[in-house]
């Protein structure tokens, strides 16, 4: 009986903690509260989990073999492990050197572009509820950023950097001097989207 009702912890310890893992990994492309609040709850579910697995095992093979009361250990420890490297790739993929970074704001959505010095990027959408990642690859040929084709947008297939328009957008912040606007495959701006230019390391 205790053999099995040992399989049947070390079972549901496994599958709560693949799925803790799971939206741990899902942390890189959502932020928002009602994220967060199922993460942090399920990871204290799994704690919880995991120190009464531990007991009763201990508990159960005082009297035969070690290795039994071990695999509960080195699970949580795994689990813990691979929860704690996953945040820190993703802490050290937003921590790279930024060469340029680009900010629009509409009315309800704020939208920003991170390109990084190794030729990556991150567009993070802004809202009420939170943040959303995703991630790509550009190229960049003298004001002409190059877009991989997992950019969203419908018909845009580059980004061009001048020279800020006169508009409200230099009387509100003057220290604002670039912008970068959306170019179709003919070289034609696709929409009235404009970003401004926050960083540039050039």
């Amino acid at each position: 009986m205790k053999n099995r009702n040992h399989i049947i912890r070390l079972v549901i310890l496994s599958i709560i903690s693949i799925v803790l893992i799971y939206l741990a990994h899902q942390t890189k492309y959502v932020d928002n509260l009602f994220f967060v609040l199922i993460f942090f709850g399920l990871g204290f579910i799994v704690l919880g989990f995991w120190i009464w697995t531990m007991f009763k095992d201990v508990k159960a093979f005082k009297k035969e073999s070690r290795f039994k009361t071990r695999i509960s250990i080195f699970l949580g420890l795994f689990v813990i492990l691979d929860i704690f490297f996953i945040r820190l790739r993703i802490v050290n993929l937003h921590d790279a050197a930024s060469l340029i970074e680009i900010y629009e704001v509409t009315e309800y959505v704020g939208t920003s572009i991170d390109f990084k010095k190794d030729k990556t990027y991150i567009l993070q959408e802004h809202d009420l509820a939170g943040r959303n990642y995703k991630y790509g690859t550009y190229q960049l040929r003298a004001d002409t950023i190059i877009l991989d084709r997992k950019y969203e947008r419908p018909n845009t297939k580059t980004m061009l950097i001048q020279p800020m328009e006169l508009d409200s957008y230099e009387v509100e912040n003057p220290s604002i001097q670039y912008m970068v606007i959306e170019m179709d495959e003919y070289g034609g701006r696709v929409n009235n989207v404009k970003y401004n230019v926050v960083k540039d390391n050039r």
